[in-house]
This record gives structure tokens, C-alpha cells and sequence, in this order.
């Protein structure tokens, strides 16, 4: 099986270049699709606001021509995954910088994977174990 794993930026652009010379626009099936993996969310519970936010995530990682191909909406929250990419990337160089943030944030991501599953699996328990052979140190 073909993995297609980014290990840079520049990497996950020549990617995503090879992926649009290679498929065709999103067909019917596409749609109904990408809509029912956003929407399984309400289906859970989800608030509306948190729909919107998969939406504009979506639009956000594959760009206007897939997302207006696949009839993902537009909404306010469109400009909240470019305000989340600056905020990462200003804790993730404060954390290289600034002692004890690298623990608080860790701290924080692993309070976000525990409600994340919580929210899709209630209280069962699931385990997430760090892989063997990280991609960088």
C-alpha cells in the first residue's frame, strides 16, 4: 500500500500537486460522503458551531476547488483554521523558548484528545499509543 506521509511542508505541496494531476473533480458520491463524516458529528451531539468549524477545517486543508467541487459551505468560522495555523505556530516556537510551556502544552493537547474521544466513544476507554518510531526527534 502507497502511503502519502509529508514529512515538510514543501513534501505535502509536491503531494497534493501529484493527487490534483492524478484525480478527477469529487463526483456525487464524493459529496454525499465528505457531508456525512462532517454531519456524524451532529448526529452525535455536536453543537452547530463545531459543524461549521469541520467545514471551514475541510475547506482550509484542500483548498477552494475541492471544497466548492464538493459543496462544503462557507460560513463565518472560514478564517478560524489561518488564525489556529498562526497560534500553533507561535506556542510551538514558545515551546522550544520558554521553560515549562512544552509540559503545559502537552498537557493541554492531551486534555483535547481526551474530550475528542470522549465526545465519539463516550466513556469507553481507547487507546492512542505513541508510535515506536517517531518521524522527528
Amino acid at each position: 500500500m502507497l502511503t502519502l506521509l509529508a514529512t515538510s511542508p514543501g513534501e505535502a505541496r509536491s503531494l497534493w500537486g501529484l493527487l490534483e494531476a492524478t484525480q478527477g473533480q469529487p463526483d456525487r458520491d464524493s459529496r454525499a460522503l465528505t457531508h456525512a463524516l462532517i454531519l456524524d458529528g451532529a448526529d452525535r451531539g455536536a453543537p452547530q458551531a463545531a459543524i461549521d468549524f469541520a467545514y471551514a477545517l475541510t475547506r482550509h486543508l484542500i483548498g477552494a476547488r475541492y471544497s466548492d467541487a464538493l459543496e462544503l459551505p462557507r460560513s463565518t468560522w472560514d478564517l478560524a483554521p489561518k488564525v489556529l495555523e498562526r497560534l500553533v505556530g507561535r506556542v510551538g516556537r514558545a515551546t522550544r523558548y520558554v521553560p515549562g510551556v512544552r509540559d503545559r502544552a502537552l498537557e493541554l493537547g492531551a486534555r483535547y484528545w481526551r474530550r475528542t474521544v470522549e465526545l465519539r466513544f463516550g466513556s469507553d476507554e481507547v487507546r492512542f499509543e505513541l508510535p515506536v518510531h517517531p518521524l522527528r526527534p
